[in-house]
This record gives structure tokens, C-alpha cells and sequence, in this order.
């Protein structure tokens, strides 16, 4: 009967760990990437900034020059778009869902697809840093541009910064 009690007592302890282990993991995993939903309007910038200090403890570690951003952008009228990058040296820009795996590169030339019920276009975006720059208050600015007919249509302009050297 005790050593029965002392099971229930050790597999309660065990389940507790590990599901204070996987909250620590999601924590943590919850900075990898940014998700954002875009309204995009004729001749307007909107301004996003993304900061480094919001990554986890994991990521920080591995990988603290790659910034995973993606974009569900969306415009009145569904026009065909296609879009290009200003401002940044090392990136990959592809379209698709928000998981990792299958993304194609996005040419500079290719309309948009609009995907799901709400006809939003998924635009994601995988910057390489520098690290030394990662370890400045402004690591990067950059500029994703969609265009329409070869004309700017809309603008998004990116600011990452890193809050943990900003000057108090």
C-alpha cells in the first residue's frame, strides 16, 4: 500500500516537472519569431520595430543574428502586388505559411498569393545580422516595399533595435 502511494506521490512530482519544463520552453521559444498583421493603404509607411531583448534565453544563445519576421498583409481591393527589400544586406524573402519548412524564395517580379478565407498574403522574412550589430541599441533599418503595377504602392518600414544596451 505504501509503495503504491509512493508511485502516485513520484509520477505526480515527474508530470508537474515536465510541465513546468515545457512553460520554460515556450517562454522562451515565444521571441523566435514576430508575427504581424498589416493593413496596407495607398502611398502610406507603417512602421514596425522589433526588438532583440524579447527573444528568449535559447534562442538568444543559438542564434542572436537571425530574426524570423513574418507578415499577414492585406489591402482593400485585392490587387496584384509584388514586393521587394530596401535597407538590408543578408535576407531570404519568401511567401507561405508561418512554419519553417518548404519556403520558397520570393523573386523580386512574382505577384503575391493571397491564401486562406480572409484573402490575406503571408510575407516572410528571415534577416541575417550582424552580431557585432546586435549588440547596439539600433541594430537595423530596412524597408519592405510592396509595389503595383511597378509603382510603390505601400511601405513597411523596419526598425530592430536591442532595449538591452538602449542609454538609460
Amino acid at each position: 500500500m505504501r509503495n503504491n502511494l509512493c508511485k502516485k506521490i513520484f509520477y505526480f512530482l515527474c508530470g508537474l516537472f515536465f510541465l513546468g519544463l515545457l512553460a520554460f520552453l515556450r517562454s522562451n521559444f515565444s521571441g523566435d519569431t514576430s508575427f504581424n498583421i498589416c493593413q496596407l493603404r495607398y502611398q502610406q509607411t507603417e512602421a514596425k520595430v522589433f526588438d532583440l531583448a524579447d527573444q528568449g534565453f535559447i534562442k538568444a544563445w543559438l542564434q542572436p543574428e537571425v530574426l524570423s519576421l513574418h507578415f499577414s498583409c492585406s489591402t482593400k481591393e485585392e490587387l496584384p502586388l509584388t514586393c521587394s527589400v530596401e535597407g538590408f544586406d543578408n535576407y531570404y524573402l519568401s511567401q507561405g505559411s508561418k512554419k519553417k519548412g518548404g519556403w520558397c524564395e520570393l523573386k523580386p517580379d512574382q505577384v503575391l498569393t493571397r491564401l486562406g478565407r480572409s484573402r490575406a498574403m503571408q510575407v516572410n522574412m528571415e534577416l541575417g545580422l550582424p552580431r557585432e550589430a546586435t549588440r547596439q541599441a539600433v541594430v537595423a533599418e530596412g524597408s519592405l516595399i510592396f509595389y503595383y503595377q511597378r509603382e510603390r504602392y505601400s511601405t513597411i518600414k523596419i526598425t530592430i533595435v536591442n532595449s538591452k544596451y538602449q542609454e538609460k
